[in-house]
């Protein structure tokens, strides 16, 4: 269950392609009005990408507890799937930290899509587009921390390829371009309004009804209220 706050809206959907899966999302309320926003992806499906996931997620728990910052966390997380991968399946991995008073946010990004941020006050949809290898590719990679300062109203999208390249009946995918506009339209809603149209939208578009996607499928909305969260339909 995504966790309560005062000041973030959050809502989420998530269906792996097969019984498990190697999708990954996350919050882990921190110290000092502070929430750790995680979302990541292993390489493949099925249970090889689900236990190296449930081994980077067992690792990060423990790490949060003493030392959440976020060149540590990327640090340990990369050699958790460098040295845990002996068929050297990759995870790309997007780690951040806000700070739910302020809505400072702190982040950097292991190879993963990057997220989109919805600028309520005039609409206009940006990336958080620092980025690096994706986790187990070597065994030490840098990965640059950036930071971004979050307004009321703003939204914050993290999202999983599996929405991005799925295909409709006719080989047509989804793609990001399709993905921002439903942003740029939805984004003053609540997340649970947007996350629900995405998804109503994604099964549409890929005629899919109720069967298994072909990839997992992952989206987590975020919405930051400065002075409360509450469902925005303005």
């Amino acid at each position: 269950e995504a966790p309560e706050s005062k000041t973030l809206n959050i809502d989420f959907y998530a269906q792996s392609a097969s019984e498990v899966g190697g999708d990954y999302f996350d919050f882990l309320p921190l110290d000092d009005h502070q929430m750790a926003l995680v979302i990541g992806d292993v390489t493949g499906h099925g249970v090889p990408a689900a236990l190296l996931m449930a081994m980077v997620r067992s690792c990060l728990h423990t790490q949060v507890l003493s030392n959440h910052q976020i060149s540590d966390v990327m640090r340990v997380a990369n050699s958790t799937v460098y040295k845990g991968s002996y068929e050297r399946r990759l995870m790309t991995f997007f780690y951040s930290i806000l700070d739910t008073e302020s809505g400072l946010l702190r982040f950097a990004n292991a190879g993963h899509l990057h997220p989109y941020l919805f600028r309520a006050q005039d609409r206009q949809v940006q990336h958080l587009d620092v980025s690096s290898y994706p986790l187990g590719v070597k065994a030490t990679s840098n990965y640059p921390e950036q930071q971004i300062q979050l307004s009321d109203g703003d939204l914050l999208l993290f999202y999983s390829d599996g929405i991005i390249e799925a295909v409709n009946p006719q080989g047509e995918e989804f793609g990001f371009d399709r993905m921002e506009e439903m942003i740029a339209q939805l984004g003053h809603l609540g997340a649970s309004d947007i996350v629900k149209s995405l998804i109503v939208e994604w099964r549409r578009f890929t005629e899919e009804g109720e069967r298994p996607p072909e990839d997992d499928v992952t989206v987590v909305a975020v919405k930051f209220h400065r002075n409360g969260a509450a469902e925005s339909r303005c």
